[in-house]
């Protein structure tokens, strides 16, 4: 099986500036969800989407690959699931195809390269067309997921 691991990681954010890149116990936050992808050995390409040229040299990794956002994919307007598309349309471009593309936030580095390994079983053996983790939480319920026997829906 073939997956494209999508880590995005762009500069802007409404609330705290380069949030994937502030320092989270001696390393820039995305360096987490990076290193646990590689560990994982679940990933045919790691591919970074940032608009920040530094990270490519403050992240050299031979098993990491750099996509240059362009500013239409990198700013408020710009939806994660458009930043996606847009590269799964680029690698296809490239005659590069996957079976299942996975998203793994900067800001989320308490995932690990088990939660990865563990996600993957559940879609070799489900073969399902998504999978997403998620947690509970104590804030606004109109982002809220509902648990329906083997899924869910958003309240929205």
């Amino acid at each position: 099986m073939k997956i494209l691991c999508i880590i995005p990681a762009r500069a802007g954010s409404k609330r705290i500036k380069n949030k994937n890149f502030i320092n989270f116990f001696g390393q820039p936050i995305i360096k987490y969800s990076i290193d646990s992808a590689i560990k994982s050995k679940v990933f045919s390409k790691i591919l970074v989407s940032t608009d920040i040229i530094k990270t490519k040299f403050s992240f050299k990794n031979s098993d990491v690959t750099f996509h240059q956002r362009s500013s239409k994919y990198s700013g408020d307007n710009a939806s994660l699931e458009q930043t996606c598309l847009k590269i799964i349309n680029d690698e296809e471009k490239n005659h590069e195809t996957y079976d299942y593309f996975c998203c793994l936030t900067a800001t989320s580095p308490l995932r690990d390269e088990k939660d990865i390994r563990n996600c993957n079983k559940i879609i070799k053996k489900h073969k399902p067309n998504f999978l997403m983790a998620t947690t509970d939480f104590y804030y606004d319920p109109m982002e809220a997921l509902e648990k329906k026997k083997k899924s869910c829906n958003t309240f929205i």
